[in-house]
C-alpha cells in the first residue's frame, strides 16, 4: 500500500470523485471493507461503533450495519450529534441501539452499553484531526484506555488523538490493538508515538481508478510480500557458489566478538555463495566455530598491512559486498583499519559497502566523509547512531522518521536504511519504502548484526542496493513476524535464532527458481 500525508489522501479522493466515484460511493466502500476486517473476529462477540461526526463516524456506521446483515450483534454511541445526516438516519432505521455521549460525563446508557461490549470500533475522529482532543472526549477515553471494559478497540482509519500527518499525539488519544487504515498508510501512522498506540497496522482498499494522475507523484510505499517475491535474486540450479557474490565483512572485537558470526550466517542464509569475515586473532578463535562455513582473513593495527589487504580483495568488486561495522569497536585496531577503508582512493573502489554500528559511530566524528560515499552506499543505523550521524537528539529522530531518512539519504546520496518499528528504507533519489512490521521480538543485541548481514547477502548476489535494502529488511522482518505467531510470545527470539527462519519465508514465497530455457 502507499504511504500518504493527508493532503495526498484528499487529492486520491478528489481524483476518485472526478474520475466517476462518488463520495458517498466511497463511504460505502469503505465501510464494508472494514465490515469484512472485523468479520474475521470470532463469531458471537458484541460489537459497539464510536461515532464521530466527520466521514470517519460515517465509515463506521456503515461498517455496523454490515456487520448487523451478517448476524452480528451492534450498538452505537454518538460522540457528536449528526444533525440531519443520512448516514445517523441509516443507523436508526437499520434498528441499532444508539446512546450519547452528551457531556463529558460518561452517563448510565453509555457504561451499559460498554460494559456489554467485546469489541469497540473507533470512529471518533478522521485523518483531519489536530491535537488536542476536546474536553469532553477525556473523560471517556480514559475509561477505556485504563481498560475499565475489557473490549478490545480497533481504529477505523486512524486512532482518534493522533495527527496522522506528524504522528503527534494527545495524551489521552486512544490506545487501539488494530488500525484499519483505509486505501493507504498515513505518514503519521509510522513516527513518532503513534505506533505505539496504533496496534497491529492493516489496510483496505476502495475500488478507485488506479490510473489516478496523484498515484504517480506518491513515492512511499510500504513493504509486501508481492514486491519481495517478484524482486528475489534468481536462482539457478546448474551454478557454483561464485554465480551467489562473495560477503566480506569487516568487524569484531574483544567485547563484540559474536557480531560477525552473527552477520556471516545471515549472508548465507538470505543466499550469498561465500562470507570471508576479516577481524583480529582472538575473534577468529572465539568463533570460528560458530561460523564453520566462512573464510577468514586478518585486520591488523598497522596501516600499511590493512591497505594491502584491502587492495587484494578490491579487483572482485563487480560479485560482492562489504559489511563494515559490526562489532567492530572503536579501539586503535579498528580506527587504524577505518582511517585505512576511507582513503578515498579505497572507499571509491567498493562496489557495495554497508555501513553499520561503529563505522557509523565513526562517521559520525568525522561527518565529512558523508558527502563522499560512492554510489550504491548502504547505511544501516538505529535512531541512536542516526542521531549522532545528523547531531541531533533520538527524540528528534523519532518524531521525523521518515523524512528525516529521506532527507539524509538525498545529502548523502545513499540508502538509508532507518532501524526500528516501521523500520525506513529511502533512497537518494525520493523513493522510500516502509516495513509493516513493530515486533518487540527483534529488539535484541545482535539483531541489527543480523539484519546487516541479511542486506550483504543479497547485495552480493547481484541485488541493486535499494532492492536489497529492502528484501534484507522484509526477511528480518518477516522472520520476527513468524516467530511471534508460531509461539505466541515476543520475549524469547534470540538474534542467532533470527536467520533460520529464512527457510520457511523463502518456501512460503517462492515457488520455483529453475533457469528457464
Amino acid at each position: 500500500m502507499e504511504i500518504v500525508t493527508v493532503a495526498e489522501m484528499r487529492e486520491i479522493e478528489r481524483e476518485g470523485f472526478e474520475a466517476g466515484t462518488s463520495y458517498e460511493a466511497m463511504v460505502d466502500m469503505v465501510g464494508k471493507a472494514v465490515a469484512a476486517e472485523v468479520d474475521r473476529y470470532p463469531r458471537g462477540l458484541r460489537i459497539t461503533g464510536l461515532i464521530g461526526k466527520g466521514n470517519n463516524g460515517a465509515d463506521t456506521i456503515v461498517a455496523l450495519l454490515e456487520l448487523k446483515k451478517r448476524g452480528r450483534a451492534v450498538r452505537a454511541i454518538l460522540i457528536d450529534e449528526r444533525k440531519e445526516d443520512i448516514y445517523e438516519a441509516r443507523l436508526r432505521m437499520g434498528c441499532v441501539p444508539t446512546a450519547a455521549l452528551g457531556s463529558a460525563e460518561v452517563g448510565t446508557q453509555v457504561r451499559a452499553f460498554l460494559s456489554e461490549t467485546d469489541l469497540i470500533l473507533d470512529g471518533v475522529f478522521g485523518i483531519g484531526f489536530r491535537p488536542p482532543l476536546p474536553d469532553r472526549c477525556r473523560p471517556l477515553f480514559r475509561m477505556l484506555n485504563a481498560r475499565a471494559f475489557p473490549a478490545r478497540i480497533i481504529a477505523v482509519d486512524c486512532v482518534s488523538g493522533m495527527n496522522c500527518d506528524s504522528g503527534e499525539t494527545d495524551p489521552d488519544a486512544l490506545r487501539a490493538d488494530q488500525t484499519v487504515a483505509i486505501h493507504a498508510f498515513k505518514l503519521g501512522q509510522l513516527m513518532g508515538s503513534a505506533g505505539a498506540i496504533g496496534g497491529k497496522l492493516s489496510g483496505v482498499r476502495m475500488r478507485l481508478d488506479p490510473e489516478l494522475p496523484v498515484y504517480s507523484r506518491i513515492r512511499r510505499r510500504s513493504l509486501t510480500q508481492s514486491w519481495v517475491q517478484a524482486r528475489l535474486p534468481e536462482r539457478c540450479d546448474v551454478s557454483h557458489k561464485g554465480a551467489f557474490g562473495t560477503v566480506r565483512i569487516f568487524g569484531g572485537c574483544e567485547k563484540y566478538f559474536g557480531a560477525p558470526a552473527l552477520a556471516a550466517e545471515a549472508a548465507y542464509r538470505s543466499g550469498a555463495g561465500l562470507v570471508e569475515i576479516n577481524s583480529n586473532e582472538l575473534v577468529r578463535r572465539c568463533v570460528a566455530s560458530r561460523a564453520a562455513e566462512a573464510v577468514w582473513d586478518t585486520i591488523s593495527d598497522n596501516a600499511g598491512e590493512n591497505r594491502a589487504a584491502l587492495e587484494r580483495k578490491l579487483p572482485d568488486r563487480e560479485n560482492s559486498a562489504w559489511l563494515v561495522g559490526p562489532g567492530l569497536g572503536m579501539g586503535n585496531l579498528s580506527t587504524t583499519f577505518l582511517d585505512v577503508l576511507f582513503d578515498p582512493e579505497i572507499l571509491g573502489r567498493i562496489r557495495t559497502p554497508i555501513f553499520d554500528a561503529d563505522a557509523l559511530n565513526y562517521l559520525s566524528d568525522r561527518r565529512e566523509i558523508l558527502s563522499r560515499l560512492p554510489s550504491g552506499t548502504i547505511l544501516t543505523p538505529h535512531p541512536g547512531e542516526m542521531a549522532r550521524l545528523c547531531g541531533c537528539t533520538v527524540a528528534d529522530v523519532n518524531r521525523r522518521r521518515i523524512p528525516l531518512a529521506e532527507e539524509k539519504a538525498r545529502e548523502w546520496s545513499a540508502i538509508v536504511v532507518l532501524k526500528g518499528a516501521y523500520t525506513v528504507i529511502a533512497a537518494p533519489w525520493g523513493e522510500t519504502a516502509v516495513a509493516p512490521f513493530a515486533n518487540a521480538a527483534l529488539a535484541k543485541a545482535g539483531s541489527g548484526d543480523v539484519l546487516s548481514g541479511t542486506i550483504a547477502g543479497f547485495a552480493a548476489q547481484g541485488s541493486d542496493p535499494f532492492s536489497a535494502a529492502q528484501l534484507g529488511v522484509w526477511f528480518h522482518g518477516s522472520a520476527g513476524e513468524i516467530f511471534r505467531k508460531e509461539r505466541a510470545e515476543n520475549r524469547t527470539l534470540l538474534a542467532g535464532e533470527i536467520p533460520g527462519l529464512y527457510s520457511g519465508l523463502f518456501s512460503q514465497i517462492a515457488s520455483d527458481y529453475q533457469c528457464v530455457g
